[in-house]
Order: structure tokens, then sequence, then C-alpha cells
């Protein structure tokens, strides 16, 4: 029996390839490669070294050397270019300054002289006596010549705020033979206050009012039935400030308001005391206290 020829066997089979292990280790993988060891000294290369320089020059120091020549020239450019005189900023400008040197001008205040004869008029030589009221915040002293016709009052130490604007108030109350003597001395006196002169009531009465020209002072003058009423404040620091104005002209109606009560007491002789006093002590300045009222 014949046998059959032997087949060769196929490329790649019946032959086991060798099992390879596989590192399980990252660092066994790196192992297996050899790296050199001056790889993080490598010293930097010509190019690179190059474009390093580039970027300082042109990052740092190029804007520093614009910027120094934009300042050097408009320095030059302002000593030496001279402006238009023409310009409209210039023509202003120099308007401003000519009229800054020229001196501010003053108000020219006009006193009137006071007359003599109708300030004189039927004066009483020897009045009544005369009780000062009492005031908050002001302690008076009579006058020692005419104690019945004169009186300072001075804001107490405790009303700091009033110390602060008046230094003291000069209250005079004179008696004329009849109220139109009164009326027109009290206009007479009322010429010594030209600035910003104006008028208001006192009970019921009209009084004029104003500042000394050099506003150093704020008086009043009012009439009551025979009795003129003239109140002047001096202020502690002069001149008066414009934000001062108001609180000058309320203190001094605030004082005429008690000045003419007392001399309708004194005409009456009914002097209030008590509720009553306090009572129309809040009648007569409520409406001093009002926004606007006088």
């Amino acid at each position: 029996m014949a046998r059959s020829p032997r087949r060769s066997p196929r490329p790649g089979r019946g032959r086991r390839r060798p099992a390879v292990e596989e590192p399980t280790d990252e660092g066994a993988v790196l192992d297996q490669f050899e790296l050199p060891a001056e790889t993080a000294d490598l010293p930097i290369s010509l190019g690179e070294r190059q474009k390093r320089r580039d970027l300082l020059i042109l990052g740092g120091l190029t804007p520093i050397v614009v910027l120094g020549l934009i300042g050097f020239i408009l320095l030059l450019s302002s000593q030496f270019v001279k402006p238009d005189p023409n310009s409209r900023a210039e023509i202003t400008r120099a308007a401003a300054e000519s009229s800054a040197r020229r001196a501010t001008p003053t108000i020219a205040v006009v006193v009137e002289p006071i007359d003599p004869t109708r300030l004189n008029a039927g004066v009483v030589e020897k009045p009544p006596a005369f009780r000062w009221p009492e005031v908050e915040d002001w302690k008076f002293i009579a006058s020692p010549g005419k104690p019945d016709e004169q009186a300072e009052y001075t804001p107490l130490i405790a009303s700091t705020d009033l110390r602060r604007l008046v230094a003291a108030a000069s209250v005079g109350v004179t008696r004329h033979g009849t109220a139109d003597q009164a009326k027109g001395a009290a206009k007479e006196l009322a010429k010594s206050y030209p600035l910003r002169s104006s008028s208001a009531n006192v009970l019921g009465i009209e009084a004029y009012f104003g500042f000394i020209p050099d506003d150093s002072g704020f008086g009043l003058a009012t009439s009551h039935e025979v009795y003129r009423i003239h109140i002047e404040l001096t202020a502690a620091t002069g001149p008066i400030k414009p934000e001062q104005r108001a609180d000058f002209e309320y203190h001094t109606l605030h004082l005429a308001d008690h000045i003419a009560r007392r001399v309708q007491e004194t005409l009456t002789s009914a002097f209030r005391t008590g509720v009553e006093a306090q009572l129309t002590h809040y009648r007569d300045h409520i409406g001093r206290r009002l926004p606007g009222g006088r």
C-alpha cells in the first residue's frame, strides 16, 4: 500500500510564537528606552537668544522710548509755539484774566442823613418806669444813666450758637408826645440801615430793618403808639455772611416782639404773668417759626 506524500507545513503554522511579557509598570516601559542625561541642560541656541532679545526690545524698551519722545516734543512745542491770539479759547481766557486783575467794584450805599428835628420831636424827658422783659437765651443789663430807656441784651453762656452769631443787642425805648411823632422818629432811625432794607410786622405794626453799610450789624426801628423802639444787633465776627442774614433777622424780630408786648403792657398797666404770659409769647412768635414767616 503506497503511502501518501507528506505535506510540508504552511508558513506560520505549526510554530508557536515566543510569549512576550508586557510590562505592567510605566517605569518599566521607560526603562526600555535610554534617554540622554543632558536633555534638561541643553544649551540655548543662537536663534532662541536672538528671539528673546527682540521681544525685550520691542515689548519693553520701544514703548518707553516712544513715550519719552512724545513728551519731549510736547514740551518743546509748549515753549516755542505761540497760541493763536484770534482763537476763541484764547480770547475767553484773556478776558477772564483781565477781569480778575480789575478791582471788584463795591456797591455804592447811599446813607441818608437823619433829621434830628423829627428824631427828637416830642421826646418825653422823664418817661415812666419801664420793666425790661426776660427773653430766652438772653440776659439784659439796663443802662445806669437811662434805665427806663436803654438796655443791652447779651447771649447767655449756654446759648452757644447765639453767642457765635451775635455779640450784643442794644435796645432803646423812647416815649414821644404823640403816635405820629414816634412813627416819624422810627422812620428816621431806619435810615441808619440802608443795606438790604425791608419791613415786617411787629404785633401788627410795620417795622423797618436792614443792615449797617459795612455788614457788621443789623438794626430795626418801629413804634407802638407813643413809644419808639430801636434794636441793633452787633455781629460777633463781622462782616455778616449771606447765610447768617436770616438768623439775624429772626433774632431781631424776636426781641422786637418781646419789647413791643412789654410796651403795650406798660401803656395799659396790665402785665401778664404765668400761663397767660406764656400763651401770649407763643402767639407772638409762632409766625416767626414758620418757613418764610416774619
